[in-house]
């Protein structure tokens, strides 16, 4: 931090000088020549839970473009599969870089924390995605509002079932955790407040496809009357679209969470309803215009706790969707 606005003030010094030498003319691009010179000294390590995943690859594209945009210096590192110590690993080599910002979501709070904790002792300033921790000392978090999410996939099945009752079966792909549990009760809230309706089971799938299609292999074996499947698991819509087509069943609503590709072919013939995706370009993008303002102004965001908003994607818009997500002027 105390480097950058060094920076800064190396950069209005030589603008003064410069001033003082060149024509009227010249001086907008020593202007220019200055605020480059203290932007290129930033530098900043998006720390992903999944380096290749095909979802965080949007978060990635959009992280560069917005690095590339301020004249940052970033980096985007993290483990291959799920590994918090290899998260936390690469936590510290960005403390032992002096990096000046660090994007990460901490998929393991109590684990993460001392990293992070280290991370803005050493003055780095810290954005938070998709999992939020407030015993950090984060600049901003920024990712899915739980009760907004829950909402929205009851409100998309009650529109797909047209006036049916509700008969439900939820995934989730860990049953402790505290964000689905979240989702899940707004949804049931939702469906209660809508009328009568049958919540049957929740189960986990553990994000393992073969798991997943058991679980919903039993689901409709023993509840066939099941008309609505909400998934808070990536592969989760696809399971069950697969056990729904090898069955023969027709008219459930399964409701997906991300834009997996095999969830997006499986909307496309009408298998699956429709998928509620976060927005990973907006949470590779907006985290660097934050630190770029707050390292170069002192600006902070409006908010500390952010929403990414939630985008229901159907045979509608499957087309045109993306388009949406990358949308600045929507990120509200």
């Amino acid at each position: 931090m105390k480097r950058i606005f060094c920076c800064i003030l190396a950069g209005v010094f030589c603008l003064v000088l410069l001033i003082g030498c060149q024509g009227k003319g010249e001086k907008a691009q020593a202007a220019e020549a200055a605020s480059s010179s203290s932007s290129k000294q930033i530098e900043i390590w998006f720390v992903t839970p999944l380096i290749a995943h095909p979802v965080w690859l949007d978060a990635k594209t959009a992280f560069e473009q917005a690095c590339r945009d301020y004249g940052i210096n970033g980096s985007w590192v993290g483990p291959v599969g799920i590994d918090i110590d290899e998260m936390i690993k690469q936590i510290d080599l960005a403390i032992a870089s002096e990096v000046d910002g660090i994007i990460t979501m901490p998929l393991n709070p109590e684990a993460m924390r001392p990293a992070l904790k280290r991370a803005t002792d050493a003055g780095i300033a810290v954005v938070l995605m998709n999992s939020d921790d407030p015993q950090v000392e984060r600049l901003a978090y920024l990712g899915l509002g739980n009760k907004n999410f829950g909402e929205t996939q009851a409100v998309t099945a009650l529109k797909y079932l047209n006036g049916r009752k509700p008969v439900i079966a939820a995934m989730v792909a860990d049953l402790t955790q505290a964000s689905a549990r979240e989702m899940l009760q707004a949804a049931e809230a939702k469906f209660k407040e809508a009328g009568d309706y049958e919540w049957v089971q929740t189960v986990e799938g553990a994000s393992e496809l073969s798991q997943e299609l058991q679980k919903y292999q039993d689901i409709f074996t023993t509840y066939p009357e099941t008309n609505v499947v909400l998934n808070i698991v990536a592969d989760g819509a696809s399971a069950a679209a697969k056990v729904m087509e090898e069955r023969g069943f027709q008219s459930v609503a399964i409701i997906g969470i991300s834009d997996m590709e095999d969830t997006l072919a499986y909307i496309e013939k009408g298998t699956v309803y429709a998928t509620l995706t976060e927005n990973y370009p907006r949470m590779g993008y907006q985290p660097v215009t934050w630190l770029y303002e707050y390292l170069t102004e002192g600006k902070r965001p409006a908010n500390i706790v952010n929403d990414t908003g939630t985008v229901v994607v159907t045979q509608a818009n499957l087309k045109t969707y993306k388009q949406e997500l990358s949308d600045r002027s929507l990120w509200k």
